[in-house]
């Protein structure tokens, strides 16, 4: 923005001539309509589709900042004469206009007009996208964020519910490994038939995941993945209060048909359990207390004696760990727990 007005202000305005004038629309032009077709051309050379090709072309069609920037360096230097840069500003405003216009119709543009022109494409195109199965995004469970809670949900939709889980998270290195973890609809299939699936069915820990890389407290990102028609939706975030407060009361209401939804949130203090209550959120779990009944519930048969004390929980705790680490998904997603 700084830059712009810079630059307005240092315009030679009073100097715009019918030439340059014409020279912009005529740069204008070659932008807008010729440049593109050069974009279809090599898009026909390296085998992409028509739909892809004209996409292309109309996103690049502008004449960029960049180029103010080195027209105004040039007319400085004595090398653009005063026709030439105010044509140049001229052209690059008029495409950054048509351009923009040019965005938010490209598909309809391409359907109605361009669809029958860049059919030669199609017939030719060698790069396509392998056909996949979609996840359905409706009565489905999303976890935003990704830790041992979110690991034992998805645990037990998978080994209980056969379903698999939408997991919004921004840690690329979790979301290609979920990505190797995947494949849709196993989950289901060894729950129906678990002697079928083989003996590692059971071993498949995180397989249902299907990992999306997105900011999980962005309102865009919740509208994408259509958080309001979800069956379950668990915030597995800590210090997220805030945003979490804001989709609680979103998903506390009927949205565009759909029922409110089920909002769990994950906190580590009563007083933000209490604050995310009065936003809307169905159950906080609240790790602290949890876990402080957990212990008292384990400590109550308990006796007090130095060299039995808890011994019975010690080597089960024990072997629940040396069984997660035979596991070789468990293993690899250790460090993000």
């Amino acid at each position: 923005m700084l830059f712009f007005f810079i630059l307005g202000i240092n315009l030679p305005l009073g100097s715009i001539t019918g030439s340059a004038v014409l020279m912009g629309v005529m740069i204008a032009v070659l932008t807008l309509c010729v440049f593109p077709m050069f974009i279809w051309m090599t898009g026909f050379l390296s085998g992409i589709d028509g739909r892809t090709a004209f996409l292309i072309g109309t996103i690049v069609n502008q004449v960029s900042e960049f180029s103010l920037i080195i027209g105004k360096m040039a007319y400085d230097w004595n090398i653009f004469t005063e026709t030439m840069f105010l044509a140049i500003v001229i052209g690059t405003l008029i495409t950054f206009v048509f351009s923009a216009m040019g965005h938010i119709g490209a598909d309809w543009l391409y359907d109605k007009i361009f669809s029958k022109c860049l059919k030669c494409l199609d017939t030719r195109c060698t790069v396509r996208e392998p056909e996949k199965e979609e996840f359905a995004l409706h009565g489905h469970i999303v976890l935003l964020g990704f830790n041992e809670i979110a690991l034992e949900i998805s645990e037990f939709f998978r080994e209980h519910e056969g379903k698999d889980v939408l997991v919004i998270q921004d840690n690329p290195e979790v979301h290609n490994l979920f990505q190797e973890f995947y494949k849709m609809g196993r989950a289901k299939e060894d729950m129906e038939d678990p002697e079928g699936a083989g003996k590692d069915a059971m071993d498949r820990i995180a397989t249902n995941v299907y990992s999306q890389y997105a900011d999980p407290n962005n309102p865009d990102t919740w509208h994408h993945y259509e958080l309001h028609a979800a069956a379950m939706v668990v915030s597995c975030q800590q210090g997220t209060t805030e945003s979490d407060c804001v989709l609680a009361q979103d998903l506390a209401h009927p949205h565009h048909g759909h029922d409110p939804v089920p909002f769990l949130c994950l906190s580590d203090s009563n007083a933000e359990a209490r604050v995310m209550y009065e936003a809307g959120v169905r159950y906080v779990i609240q790790s602290e207390s949890l876990a402080g009944r957990a212990i008292r519930r384990q400590m109550h048969y308990q006796k007090l004696d130095k060299g039995t004390f808890m011994k019975d929980y010690i080597d089960l705790h024990k072997a629940d760990m040396e069984e997660e680490e035979k596991n070789p998904n468990r293993s690899r997603l250790a460090k993000f727990l």
